[in-house]
């Protein structure tokens, strides 16, 4: 540990010249500029300001900390096609330049390693395993083999942001907090537009629970970096635990507007800061419930705040405008179509079945079996049902809908109709094998029956000679 904390004084102090020099040179503004909103996490601004910087100076001599920034930025909003296109320039001035060649060699195996290719990643880091004198290369190598000391035993100064940021995250997975703190030291002196550690003592705040602190540190974050809705996200985050709902819903409507409408977590807790503050929610729980969904993420806390407001709201809709019919295709086992095929129709006039809990007086039913047929689906029809009543629940059953038999047929009839999704399965709800139809499918099925009835008569006039075999 001591031979690390030695390393970072070391490397450090190779640094600090050549970063000063940086900030000195009135050029390099735009490249400070791009880093500024990287820190603030504004990733796409960060990525349009390194871009404009090296297109009005690509030779600047802080260009390879720009792309470096550049494939930072662009990994942090999952680019993966900007990543693409940059690893191809890469490769172009890497040609180009043959003395630069190593420099862009490593950044395009970082970007592989973003884009979650590590086998190519591995081959880039072994390719340049014997250039350990570049910074950026030793990054590609520190990061395959997961060894922040590698970074350190440069042997020209890392002057680069992200280079730093990298041993930062290494030492903080390792739980190395005296090498964190002298990380975070140089970083705050070198690149004070970065407000890094407000950054970092925010989040040791946040997960020691002293939410005091730690808004004061938000506080802090938001006035240095006005225009990002991440750091006011935090400010709503820690009032939301100090039970300051009307703080929380201020600044996270401000995190809102700055950009974070699309961001899954800025809207949900917005719409449970409202929801706590007593005004209306329901538009922001409505979209929250859609991002969220839209992330692969859970929605299910969310929902029992959504449910009781969506049910008030559909029963004034019922009020006012009277429900259409819906329409619902059963899947039926062999068992079952064989019976419902063969039984007496005394008995089959009257069922009680699984259909949906949304399953209403006037809706129709229809009955079908399944098989395979080479790549698709083969439906076909046997009886089709209307429903009489409301459904009701059954412990072992689930939602049971009293059924009144409208047509039986006389033999299966073919359905050429294309369904979306997956069956609701088990003893739930939802019911067995159900599907919603639509109007197209609607259609299909009428002249399906059509069609076979003329066969039928067909068939009959010629004697049944080419009648098919049914199910």
């Amino acid at each position: 540990m001591a031979s690390l904390s030695h390393a970072i004084d070391q490397q450090a102090k190779k640094a600090v010249l050549p970063i000063e020099r940086q900030h000195a040179v009135q050029a390099n503004a735009g490249y400070h500029q791009a880093l500024a909103a990287y820190s603030s996490k504004n990733y796409r601004l960060a990525a349009d300001k390194v871009s404009r910087f090296l297109t009005d100076d690509p030779e600047s001599e802080l260009r390879f900390q720009a792309y470096r920034l550049w494939i930072e930025a662009l990994a942090e909003v999952s680019d993966r096609g900007g990543l693409v296109e940059l690893s191809r320039h890469l490769s172009v001035r890497g040609e180009a330049e043959a003395e630069d060649h190593i420099t862009y060699f490593a950044l395009r195996g970082l970007i592989y390693f973003e884009l979650d290719q590590h086998n190519a990643a591995r081959v880039f880091s072994d390719a340049v395993i014997p250039e350990l004198a570049n910074p950026y290369a030793l990054e590609l190598v520190a990061l395959v083999s997961r060894d922040a000391e590698k970074l350190l035993a440069s042997t020209v100064p890392v002057t680069d942001f992200v280079l730093w940021q990298t041993v930062y995250r290494q030492l903080l997975s390792a739980n190395d907090e005296q090498g964190v703190s002298k990380v975070v030291a140089l970083l705050s002196k070198s690149f004070p537009e970065t407000g890094f550690e407000a950054n970092h003592q925010f989040h040791l705040a946040y997960e020691r629970k002293e939410y005091q602190a730690a808004l004061k540190l938000a506080e802090v974050l938001t006035k240095k970096h006005p225009e990002s809705y991440e750091f006011q996200y935090y400010k709503g985050l820690i009032s939301y635990h100090l039970g300051s709902w009307k703080k929380s819903v201020e600044a996270l409507q401000a995190a809102y507007r700055l950009g974070g409408s699309k961001d899954p977590d800025v809207v949900s807790l917005l719409a449970e800061a409202q929801t706590k503050l007593g005004i209306d929610a329901k538009p922001m729980l409505v979209q929250a419930v859609k991002l969220l969904k839209a992330h692969g993420l859970p929605t299910t806390h969310l929902q029992f705040q959504l449910a009781p407001l969506l049910k008030a709201e559909r029963a004034k809709t019922v009020k006012a405008m009277p429900r259409l019919p819906r329409n619902w295709l059963v899947t039926l086992s062999p068992r079952r179509y064989f019976d419902l095929a063969t039984d007496p129709t005394a008995e089959i006039s009257q069922l009680a079945r699984s259909v949906h809990r949304e399953a209403m007086p006037g809706d129709i039913v229809f009955f079908a079996g399944v098989a395979d047929q080479g790549e698709g689906k083969q439906w076909k029809l046997i009886a089709v049902y209307g429903i009489e009543s409301a459904p009701t629940w059954d412990p072992m059953a689930g939602y049971q809908s009293p059924l009144k038999l409208k047509i039986r047929l006389s033999e299966g009839v073919p359905l050429d109709i294309a369904v979306e999704g997956s069956p609701r399965r088990g003893k739930d709800a939802e019911g067995y094998g159900i599907f919603e139809l639509d109007s197209a499918a609607l259609d299909i099925i009428e002249a399906s029956i059509k069609l076979s009835r003329e066969d039928m008569i067909e068939r009959r006039r010629d004697g049944g000679l080419t009648r098919r075999p049914t199910a």
